[in-house]
């Protein structure tokens, strides 16, 4: 008998229930085309699951959804057409907050390629947990109301989200993006005519049609871990308020913990040597 026959169907499912878990040491190193497919999956899938939970839970708590910049910007036109120049001012600031935690997450990725480290993409998403637990802790100890205080909440958030979308963003080469559903919804559009489509006429000219399975696959996981994270985090915002940020930033801290301590045992190693 075999290897590959002794094992038991338990123990296949369990292997590839294994694969899709966010534990490859590779998992926020490997970038662009040196990533596999189920690397994108492992990482896209739970921060959707995020993103949806913490887009959610900005709606319970102001009244928006802070990662549709498009709604944000056609708000900010509307409001300012019929003279609600205050209103739009707030829309126009929940964009710039995304845009700026956009751009924060560059810069620490772009710092840590610069200063040699593995996982420079590691080192951002901890950074934004970081950061979540630090909002989550202002409100709750503050008590956060979502009219008095419905500006800093929002930008707030909005930042989280940029952040998140620019990681991915980054480490994906722009195949992954976890915070806005139009591009994904596209996607799946696109890949089920390709997956269904009956090539009958043939004609040597014309290529088949074929559908990338696998990448459909990844973007009908992010829509569903996407609105997933959403019932989650509306439902907890509703019984537990903001303190549903300390369970989405354990789930950062989970993903990037891993390859952030290497990261510091390397260079607490070559600081050693040195000395």
């Amino acid at each position: 008998m075999t290897p590959a026959s002794s094992e038991s169907p338990r123990e296949g499912l369990w292997h590839k229930f294994l694969r899709h878990l966010p534990l490859d040491k590779d998992l926020l190193v490997k970038k662009g085309r040196d990533r596999s497919r189920y690397l994108n999956r492992q990482l896209a899938w739970p921060l959707a699951f995020v993103a949806g939970a913490v887009n959610a839970g900005g709606y319970m708590a102001i009244g928006i959804y802070t990662s549709h910049t498009t709604g944000s910007l056609s708000k900010a036109m509307d409001e300012a057409a019929v003279g609600r120049f205050g209103s739009a001012l707030f829309y126009l600031g929940i964009i710039a907050a995304f845009m700026l935690g956009a751009s924060a997450a560059t810069f620490f990725i772009h710092f840590g390629h610069r200063s040699r480290f593995r996982s420079p993409y590691g080192g951002a998403l901890f950074i934004e947990a970081l950061l979540l637990l630090l909002f989550g802790s202002v409100a709750h100890y503050r008590s956060l109301s979502g009219t008095g205080q419905a500006g800093f909440i929002g930008a707030c958030l909005a930042f989280f989200m940029g952040m998140l979308n620019a990681i991915t963003t980054k480490i994906s080469t722009s195949e992954v993006r976890v915070t806005h559903m139009t591009g994904n919804v596209t996607d799946i559009g696109i890949g089920l005519v390709e997956l269904l489509y009956w090539n009958r006429i043939p004609d040597r000219k014309a290529l088949r049609v074929v559908a990338d399975r696998h990448r459909l696959r990844l973007h009908i996981g992010i829509v569903v871990s996407f609105l997933l994270g959403g019932i989650t985090g509306a439902l907890a915002f509703n019984h537990i308020g903001y303190e549903v940020v300390f369970a989405v930033a354990s789930i950062l801290l989970f993903l990037s913990v891993r390859p952030v301590l290497y990261d510091l045992s390397v260079r607490a190693r070559l600081n050693r040597a040195k000395n």
